[in-house]
C-alpha cells in the first residue's frame, strides 16, 4: 500500500473461500472514489469549519457514503448502509449461502478536514458493533479502516477491529487481526504516532483528508453484524 505498507492479502478463510484480490488502493484503483485532488468528497461532506487544528476538528459524517469491495472482491455485497448524520454512520452485514464469497466489504466517505494534521495528531471516535442474533468468529467480524491523505497521496492509515484472528478485512496483517484488539466498545483514542506497521497501521506524513471505511467480513447466512462509528474528532 501507499506509504510503504505492503497490503497484498492472502485469505486464510474457510474452505471454498474465493481467492483474494489485492486490497483496493485509492491511489491506484478507480473503484475507490477519492473525489477530486482537492479532497472534495461525494455529497460535499466536510469538517466543521470553525474548529481549526489548534482546537481540534469535529468530523462530520454526513454525506454520500459509497460501497467498496475492500478485499477479496465479491460480486455479492455483504453490507448494507443504514444511514448517516453529522455525528454517526452505521452498516449491517449478512453473509451468503454456501460461504463461497467471503469478502471484506464496506461503505466509505472521504472527508476534507479543513486543517492539516500530522503524525503528532490523535484521532478519537466511538465505535459499537455486535453480531446479534449470532456471534463473531472465524467467518464473521467487523473493522474500521481510516485512510489519511494529502491530496491523493496516502500518508497514514489505521486498520483495526474489536475481534482477533481470521478476516479478509485484516489485509494489512496477513488476513489475521492481532491477538490484542486495536479497538474497543465505546470511545477509542488513538495517537497516530502509536500506529505500528503490521499490527495497527502507520503514519508517514501530514494530511488534510480522512477516508472512513466501515467494514464487515461475513461468509454464511448466520454471519451477521451491525457497526456504528460516531463522534469522530481529530486533534
Amino acid at each position: 500500500m501507499d506509504g510503504g505498507e505492503d497490503a497484498g492479502p492472502t485469505d486464510s478463510g474457510p474452505p471454498g473461500d474465493a481467492a483474494d484480490a489485492e486490497p483496493l488502493d485509492a491511489s491506484k484503483d478507480a473503484s475507490i472514489d477519492t473525489g477530486s485532488d482537492t479532497g472534495t468528497p461525494p455529497g460535499d461532506a466536510g469538517a466543521d469549519s470553525g474548529d481549526g487544528a489548534a482546537g481540534g476538528v469535529t468530523v462530520s459524517l454526513a454525506g454520500t457514503w459509497v460501497f467498496s469491495n475492500d478485499s477479496n472482491v465479491s460480486p455479492y455485497p455483504t453490507v448494507t448502509f443504514n444511514g448517516a448524520s453529522a455525528g454517526s454512520a452505521s452498516i449491517s452485514s449478512v453473509g451468503f449461502t454456501g460461504g463461497l464469497q467471503c469478502a471484506c466489504n464496506a461503505y466509505h466517505l472521504i472527508i476534507p478536514l479543513g486543517a492539516t494534521f500530522s503524525c503528532a495528531s490523535t484521532v478519537q471516535f466511538d465505535f459499537t458493533t455486535n453480531a446479534s442474533p449470532n456471534s463473531f468468529g472465524f467467518t464473521n467480524n467487523t473493522a474500521i479502516w481510516l485512510r489519511f491523505n494529502h491530496g491523493t497521496t496516502h500518508e497514514a492509515e489505521l486498520l483495526g477491529s474489536e475481534q482477533t484472528g481470521n478476516s479478509s478485512c485484516a489485509f494489512s496483517y496477513g488476513n489475521s487481526f492481532p491477538a490484542t484488539p486495536l479497538l474497543k466498545e465505546g470511545t477509542n483514542v488513538i495517537p497516530l504516532a502509536s500506529l505500528v506497521t503490521g499490527t495497527s497501521g502507520f503514519c508517514n506524513g501530514s494530511f488534510e483528508i480522512i477516508d472512513v471505511h466501515l467494514q464487515a467480513y461475513g461468509c454464511f447466512p448466520t454471519d451477521t453484524s451491525t457497526s456504528t462509528i460516531s463522534n469522530v474528532r481529530m486533534y
